[in-house]
């Protein structure tokens, strides 16, 4: 065998497991990311060591959760949307119970930045994103490094949270802003 070729069979291996529909390609793919949430076709999970989830959680088509020293953590009945992208490459995202987040959104722990007198390809940041319980994050939202989103919070489609977001509350926006307060009393 040409040196090297392991390699790329098992690459091919995982690449034919993430583009299965079938009901063996489900549970492959839960095999091979280590879990027992639903694992929808086109996931790829760049550490599986350093992701975990709560009973009845999702991770739907085309997400991509960059965690090679970073974590990802979900808590029970929380999901992903289709093409989600969480860079928690350095860092940690944490989301609570009954957490949904809509299609397309990007959530970073980690991210390049900008200094003063510093290119912007050799800055960067880490801060951990903490996402509090019943929590709905509508459509290609951007939860930048650093945000801490509180329980029972709603989040327009196509925000940009950065900071904290208080809870019941309804924001939107980019950046967001509050658009109604007292949600959910």
């Amino acid at each position: 065998m040409v040196r090297g070729a392991p390699w790329l069979v098992v690459e091919l291996f995982r690449a034919a497991v993430r583009a299965s529909e079938s009901r063996a390609g489900a549970e492959l793919r839960r095999w091979l990311y280590r879990t027992e949430c639903h694992v929808d076709t086109g996931v790829h999970i760049t550490n599986a060591r350093n992701f975990s989830c709560g009973l009845g959680c999702a991770l739907y088509h085309g997400t991509y959760v960059l965690n090679g020293e970073g974590t990802l953590s979900m808590g029970e009945h929380s999901h992903l949307g289709a093409y989600c992208y969480v860079n928690a490459q350095h860092g940690a995202v944490r989301l609570g119970d009954h957490v949904a987040v809509g299609p397309g959104t990007t959530i970073l722990a980690y991210s390049n930045h900008y200094a003063r007198g510093r290119r912007v390809t050799e800055e960067r940041r880490t801060a951990d994103v903490d996402i509090g319980s019943n929590v709905f994050i509508g459509a290609n939202c951007t939860i930048l490094p650093g945000t801490r989103i509180h329980d029972h919070v709603v989040l327009a489609a196509g925000s940009v949270a950065r900071g904290e977001l208080q809870g019941n509350a309804v924001y939107g926006g980019s950046p967001c802003r509050v658009l109604k307060e007292g949600w959910f009393e």
